[in-house]
């Protein structure tokens, strides 16, 4: 699939995963640095990764979605 085929709801949707993922990985080594270290400051910096990662939501398939043609032409002829 390329990008131009993609949903646009699924391509933001990826785009904001972006920052979950990397802030799942500074969570992930932050855990391994807390193990040897502590204080506030680390606690702090674990409790925003934590917000920025958020919640992941899944919505249900039962809306029918139609693909609006002639505004998907107008944007792919700029």
């Amino acid at each position: 699939m390329t990008l131009m085929q993609m949903p646009i709801k699924t391509f933001w949707l990826l785009s904001q995963n972006i920052e979950r993922v990397a802030a799942a990985q500074d969570l992930r080594s932050l855990s391994v640095a807390l193990a040897g270290q502590g204080g506030e400051q680390t606690k702090e910096f674990q409790e925003r990764l934590v917000i920025e990662m958020g919640t992941i939501t899944v919505e249900s398939r039962d809306v029918t979605e139609e693909r609006d043609q002639a505004g998907f032409d107008e944007l792919k002829s700029m």
